[in-house]
């Protein structure tokens, strides 16, 4: 149900594209067994991590971790710290053969959920930091959290409980307790969960009252109810309750809700207001990519949806002239919201993924004979210098001493975003050298100066005077490198 990316990800899929070797001196597994020595994570992919984010939203702490699949036994907390730096990078592993046994035995997905949730317990509770990894009162506070967040999300004590009942056997060993006492580490979150906010058995209620109630089968299309009163929602699409396994957040008055085992985006219109545990009718508004805005001119506000959550206040966002350009720095993605600045109706539109990783997007508007650099979704070419080298554009930002390309610019003047290049960090010094012509170009902190300047060969380099600046630069080998490439320069 709330776990799909252990059926069609966790369980199926293995990507390989990439791999690293992990110490696992300090780690923390599910039941206890050694981990080898030579351990490699595989990159996970991005339904994985969106089933994660579901289960991290209910602790309200940010996600320190890496999930990976791995050559574990099942499922550990691995923390990896670089002995030069002192910096750590936290992993969650799981054997993807395991994870299917569990499945296959328990007939639900509760039990890899506990199962994940326990790992995360390690990392967000600061165990995989001390020495010694595993020992029986660190797993029982883990098993606690596992429960305290189950319950959050929506799961019965049985199955918050399913997996330890499943797998573990009555007598504990050094670094991992017996049954009865993971049992009741579970079952003491789970109840201080309901204690704290008993709204939340609304998930666990539905599906009790959904189980019992045979007419919900005669349910068509895509209805959904409000109990305001006890704090409750359901959504059924043809007569099946999926709620729980949705990721959701309010969008104005409305309820988006993202189902990631189908991949399908569900609209709650005015769900706020109708609290009144009436049927209604919702909307699907898109399959697939769920990546939805809505721009509320009146109060100047938006709200941007990704996946069901609402991730608008974590990101760093600039018009591009009626676009809105919007980078989110935990995921390292970049979005477009098209037509943003017309479009303030507070109505739900689709928005657009354009990047993942650095975010360098540049426009240049020919009419106008002017451009645009967008960094992590901050406009900063107000700031920069440039110059023109051949068709290309260097740019240099001062106050992040960073130097940027935009490639083919002088032909590119449609005003479409394209994507730059981080060409240099630090000083800016690049140097091209046309042997055909036997012309030579500098540029410096983004500005063309080879003009003003007065040279002479030592050798194969040429030795650059700024009469200027009164500096001197050397461009190493420009003898034999003459065909018109950026090179690096370097400052006597």
């Amino acid at each position: 149900m709330k776990f799909p990316f252990l059926l069609s990800c966790l369980l199926l899929s293995l990507s390989v594209f990439s791999q690293i070797p992990i110490d696992c001196t300090n780690s923390c597994s599910y039941y206890g067994e050694e981990i080898g020595e030579e351990t490699y994570g595989f990159t996970s992919d991005e339904e994985a991590r969106n089933a994660l984010q579901n289960i991290v939203k209910h602790t309200g702490l940010p996600v320190n971790f890496t999930l990976m699949a791995g050559n574990v036994p099942n499922a550990s907390a691995i923390i990896r710290c670089n002995e030069l730096t002192g910096d750590c990078d936290r992993y969650i592993l799981y054997n993807q053969d395991f994870m299917l046994r569990v499945k296959q035995k328990t007939k639900t997905d509760w039990a890899a959920i506990s199962i994940l949730a326990h790992e995360i317990g390690h990392h967000l509770s600061g165990h995989t930091l001390l020495v010694g990894g595993s020992r029986p009162a660190l797993e029982l506070q883990a098993d606690k959290f596992s429960g305290f967040v189950l319950y959050n999300m929506g799961a019965t004590l049985d199955e918050a409980q399913i997996a330890i009942n499943t797998f573990v056997g009555d007598i504990g060993g050094p670094t991992h307790p017996g049954r009865s006492a993971r049992i009741a580490a579970i079952t003491n979150g789970w109840i201080q969960a309901s204690e704290i906010n008993p709204g939340k058995e609304n998930i666990a209620d539905e599906k009790a009252e959904i189980g019992s109630n045979k007419s919900s089968a005669s349910i068509k299309g895509i209805q959904w109810r409000h109990d305001g009163a006890k704090n409750k929602f359901a959504l059924f699409v043809n007569g099946v309750q999926i709620a729980a396994r949705c990721n959701r957040s309010y969008c104005g008055d409305h309820y988006i809700l993202y189902d990631p085992l189908e991949r399908n985006t569900y609209l709650l219109e005015n769900f706020r207001l109708l609290i009144d545990n009436q049927l209604r009718s919702g909307k699907l508004i898109g399959t697939g990519e769920s990546i939805f805005w809505r721009h509320d001119g009146a109060n100047k506000q938006y709200g941007l949806y990704v996946n069901g959550l609402s991730i608008g206040t974590r990101c760093i966002a600039s018009y591009s002239k009626h676009d809105y350009l919007i980078f989110d720095p935990e995921e390292q993605k970049t979005y477009l919201l098209e037509n943003f600045r017309n479009l303030n109706n507070n109505l739900v539109y689709k928005g657009k993924l354009i990047g993942k990783g650095p975010s360098i997007f540049w426009r240049h508007d020919g009419e106008k004979n002017l451009y645009a650099l967008y960094v992590n979704g901050q406009l900063i070419s107000t700031r920069c210098n440039a110059s023109y080298s051949q068709d290309h554009y260097i740019v240099y930002d001062p106050e992040e001493q960073k130097t940027y390309l935009f490639e083919n610019f002088a032909n590119l003047s449609d005003n479409t975003l394209r994507t730059g290049s981080l060409i240099a960090r630090g000083p800016s010094i690049f140097w091209r050298f046309d042997g055909k012509n036997n012309k030579y170009a500098l540029y410096v902190n983004g500005q063309s100066i080879g003009t003003r300047c007065q040279s002479h060969y030592l050798g194969n380099d040429l030795v650059v005077f700024d009469p200027q600046e009164n500096k001197t630069y050397i461009l190493e080998n420009l003898k034999n490198l003459g065909d018109n490439r950026l090179r690096l320069g370097r400052l006597q």
